[in-house]
């Protein structure tokens, strides 16, 4: 199912109910089918967002890292050189996060499912 964040500070958002229930998690929201965030919630959203981003980066960084040692080890150069990127949380949650963003910078809520 789509779920389509919308807010007056910047274009809509449409993500898949996965990632968007995976999203509100990280900042103690869950999946209802309508929500909003306040104004005074947003920089905690964001920051919360952030942080998760953070760790999110660092373990795949460090699991590709495994990997890579791992594929020239066995003399795998070529498995090495072209491992696959996986996405991350920053690149799924980027559309979001700018939104939350603008819609602090502009003192706008944020709502989903209206």
């Amino acid at each position: 199912m789509l779920i389509i964040f919308r807010s007056k500070a910047s274009a809509d958002v449409v993500m898949l109910d996965d990632l968007a229930t995976r999203l509100l998690a990280i900042v103690g929201r869950s999946l209802s089918p309508r929500g909003i965030f306040l104004v005074e919630e947003l920089a905690s959203a964001i920051a919360q967002l952030e942080a998760a981003i953070k760790v999110d980066v660092k373990q795949v960084h460090d699991q590709e890292s495994t990997e890579e040692r791992a594929a020239v080890n066995r003399h795998d150069v070529e498995r090495a050189d072209y491992a696959v990127e996986r996405l991350h949380l920053g690149q799924r949650a980027f559309p979001f996060l700018d939104m939350l963003r603008q819609a602090e910078n502009k003192k706008e809520p944020v709502t989903w499912g209206v």
